[in-house]
């Protein structure tokens, strides 16, 4: 992969059943108990007065993690700061954290009804020296998003890559 710096988001599928504002409790306590302990939990910000703006930020030193609806549609945000330390795919690393992540959100008691949709997650990579936003660097990570987005779905994907080279790459893979 040409950079850590990956951002998933996955789509919630019943956005109207989601009290937002609980994710600031519930981010909090996983601090308290060391919720990811892959993960040094620093701190919470809720930006949920912004429209269409970061929402629930959890920080973290190797991620920053948000229910947010930036782009409209509310999604949990997982955007990676720091290489893994696996040292495997950072792509495969990413989209499996964010599953983790989205999996542990939808079993808290506060979020109840929290659903996250199985068919669509939107691939970011967020350095424009590396990996900008190019036919290029496109065909380079084609193969890839092809690859986790069909192990994830268990079904054949499409890509739909967003945006131009003044913006970050971002990706979306919607199951065919």
């Amino acid at each position: 992969m040409l950079t850590h710096k990956i951002a998933v988001k996955l789509f919630v599928e019943n956005p109207e059943a989601v009290d937002r504002h609980a994710a600031v409790g519930v981010f909090h306590e996983w601090i308290q108990r060391h919720a990811l302990p892959d993960h040094l939990l620093i701190d919470v910000a809720d930006y949920g007065h912004v429209h269409h703006g970061p929402g629930t930020l959890l920080i973290s030193l190797e991620a920053n993690i948000y229910l947010e609806d930036g782009d409209g549609e509310l999604g949990l945000s997982y955007v990676r700061k720091q290489p893994f330390s696996t040292g495997s795919d950072p792509l495969t690393d990413a989209l499996q954290t964010a599953r983790r992540i989205a999996a542990m959100l939808e079993d808290e008691p506060a979020l109840i009804g929290l659903r996250f949709a199985r068919n669509r997650i939107a691939i970011r990579l967020e350095d424009r020296l590396r990996a900008p936003n190019t036919d290029e660097t496109f065909a380079r990570i084609e193969p890839d998003l092809k690859r986790i987005g069909t192990e994830a779905m268990e079904a054949p994907v499409r890509l739909d890559r967003r945006g131009g080279p003044e913006q970050l790459l971002e990706v979306v893979i919607i199951r065919a």
